[in-house]
């Protein structure tokens, strides 16, 4: 979901349409922006209802709430937008890539724009869609996750700069967020009590990255920040879509524990 404190910047493409095209990274940006400023009405005044409900996974019906709800979290997360790639606009619509640091990670999100009279509006939005490249003097560790298991090497985890390549062998979306943990933390307590009450760790962990993966695809999960001596896991609350009780994917043994010296 983007959640914005935006360092405006990208680069523009050129060629015969490329004012259309930086209007539209300019859209962008002052969508950024308005999220930036708390600015509840120039926020949803980026988007079309379709592109609100895409972005907060919502159906079209509840995008009444959530525009009644953005007072309460908007601007209270940190977003960078690094750049926009592969921007291409035909008539009326448009596509665009932006680069984001986000929740930890490098991630890349696709946005789709319509032109409603002279502005452009965002309609739809889709989060992780491209892999980002994973910069040099990078490690990359090679992982898995199905149901219900994150599958990797712990050895080859080490301090520095690191890089999860993920790949989604199962059936079901999983997110895959790296938490910090402190000294002597109950994981399994945690995770029932975070079952339990729906309200996540809190302020008991330091998140070091998170992404989401859709089945039968891979990305990269660049780590912004290196990674330092201590202990961590990775923990995914997505429930089960085929279990009727919706049992989060947790409970099911989808955690992993491991400690850097």
């Amino acid at each position: 979901m983007l959640v914005a404190s935006a360092a405006l910047g990208g680069a523009c493409k050129s060629g015969d349409n490329g004012n259309d095209k930086k209007a539209v990274e300019d859209a962008v940006r002052a969508m950024f922006a308005a999220y930036t400023e708390k600015d509840v009405d120039g926020f949803i005044a980026a988007f079309t209802d379709k592109g609100l409900a895409e972005l907060f996974s919502v159906s079209e019906e509840q995008v009444a709430d959530v525009k009644a709800q953005l007072p309460e979290f908007i601007g209270q997360v940190a977003l960078v937008l690094r750049g926009f790639s592969n921007t291409e606009v035909t008539g009326d619509k448009a596509t665009t890539e932006g680069e984001t640091e986000s929740e930890g990670v490098i991630a890349v999100d696709r946005l789709t724009l319509m032109k409603d009279g002279d502005a452009w509006k965002i309609d739809g939005y889709e989060g992780y869609a491209a892999s980002p490249e994973i910069p040099g003097g990078y490690t990359t560790v090679e992982m898995s996750v199905n149901e219900f298991a994150f599958g990797f090497i712990r050895n080859e985890v080490s301090t520095g700069k690191i890089a999860f390549h993920v790949t989604n062998v199962g059936k079901q979306t999983h997110e895959v967020p790296l938490f910090k943990l402190p000294e002597g933390f109950d994981l399994d307590q945690a995770i029932q009590t975070q079952a339990k009450s729906g309200q996540g760790f809190g302020g008991d962990l330091e998140i070091v990255g998170r992404v989401e993966i859709k089945p039968g695809t891979e990305t990269n999960m660049v780590f912004l920040n290196e990674l330092e001596p201590g202990k961590y896991a990775l923990v995914c609350f997505f429930p089960d879509t085929e279990d009727p009780d919706q049992t989060p994917h947790a409970l099911k043994g989808m955690k992993a524990e491991f400690e850097l010296q």
